[in-house]
């Protein structure tokens, strides 16, 4: 990655993401989050959406890829990040595949 800044932005965003969007029991994506408050996973949130989950997972995989090879990140961090990224999937492929349609459906009950 050769622009610095873009770099550091895409680095933040991912550390936002894996350290404070995911929900208390690391399974999942929060749908509902005060990014003014830290971003704070708001209270009640149950939804869930599986669709998203695998999305952002695989995303932002390739994004940690692409900062470890340019040296903006180590690779114990990459490492403790993407174990995050892989439960959510995991958790999303598990219970998010319709098996009667196919597919990652944003919210249960299928």
């Amino acid at each position: 990655m050769q622009d610095k800044t873009v770099a550091a932005r895409l680095k933040e965003t991912v550390s936002i993401l894996v350290n404070k969007m995911v929900t208390a029991d690391g399974a999942y994506v929060a749908n509902s989050f005060d990014q003014y408050k830290n971003w704070q996973v708001l209270p009640g949130d149950t939804s869930i959406n599986y669709g998203h989950n695998l999305q952002v997972a695989w995303l932002s995989a390739a994004a940690i890829d692409a900062l470890q090879a340019s040296g903006a990140v180590d690779s114990a961090t990459a490492a403790k990040w993407k174990k995050v990224l892989v439960t959510i999937a995991s958790t999303a492929a598990a219970e998010g595949y319709d098996s009667q349609y196919g597919g990652a459906w944003a919210m249960p009950p299928f």
